[in-house]
């Protein structure tokens, strides 16, 4: 597997300098193609900083499928982030272990660390990063198929942030919720979850978010359906 990811990442790099070439020759058409042969290929510049040179590295494991050196990368994150004092940040990517993990096929891993990302966010005060911890271990559950879980885990995102200022964590719970709760066929419920979802994106002055809730609505209400057809995302239950 390891080989194939490397095969595949030559083979992208190759055309990713092909496609820079051609993109240069059509930006520059007096410069000629060796001219941009001799000229250096600027690769993405590695961070400076050590905590996100890890995490950096980390992502390029994640990409390979070197699940276990991410892991280990990731962790090393966290506690540069943890003798640093930046503790939000050391949260973040518990939440970025657990979608290793998650990628990985690995949900019991993964319930962990959304778990103690949760967790974190809850020690440091962060109740907007602790219900977005809680949303991606509800989201994981439900593929997982538990969805008494990720219920669970998705009030429990919107208890701790009631109360606080609207925020897009907030709408996208609500959503989640209510898209959960509709495939379970529980209408009425998932009416209030989407109409709070619609009224915390219009505090936003989120346009988007609202037009969307609006067309579930509308669905779920049974009038008729917008000229955009994007009223619902995934596969709801036949109405």
């Amino acid at each position: 597997m390891r080989k194939f990811f490397s095969r595949k990442g030559n083979v992208t790099i190759v055309i990713t300098v092909v496609v820079l070439i051609s993109v240069s020759i059509w930006m520059n058409p007096k410069q000629s193609p060796s001219q941009i042969r001799d000229e250096p290929f600027a690769s993405p510049a590695i961070p400076k900083d050590e905590a996100e040179a890890l995490i950096h590295q980390a992502s390029e494991n994640y990409f390979f499928h070197e699940f276990a050196k991410g892991a280990e990368n990731y962790r090393k994150a966290i506690l540069v982030y943890e003798n640093r004092n930046e503790l939000t940040k050391a949260a973040r990517t518990y939440e970025s272990l657990g979608d290793l993990y998650k990628f990985a096929n690995e949900p019991r891993e993964a319930q962990i660390q959304y778990e103690e990302a949760a967790r974190y966010h809850e020690r440091i005060n962060n109740p907007v990063g602790q219900a977005r911890a809680l949303k991606l271990l509800g989201d994981m559950m439900v593929l997982w198929k538990k969805e008494d879980q990720a219920e669970v885990a998705y009030r429990k995102g919107l208890s701790v942030t009631v109360g606080g200022d609207p925020n897009i964590v907030l709408a996208n719970v609500q959503e989640a919720l209510g898209q959960l709760l509709w495939k379970q066929k529980k209408q009425d419920e998932a009416i209030v979850l989407f109409t709070q979802a619609r009224n915390t994106f219009k505090d936003l002055g989120n346009g988007f978010g609202v037009s969307h809730m609006t067309s579930v609505l509308d669905r779920l209400q049974g009038k008729p359906k917008d000229l955009h057809g994007h009223a619902v995302r995934g596969n709801p239950p036949p109405q």
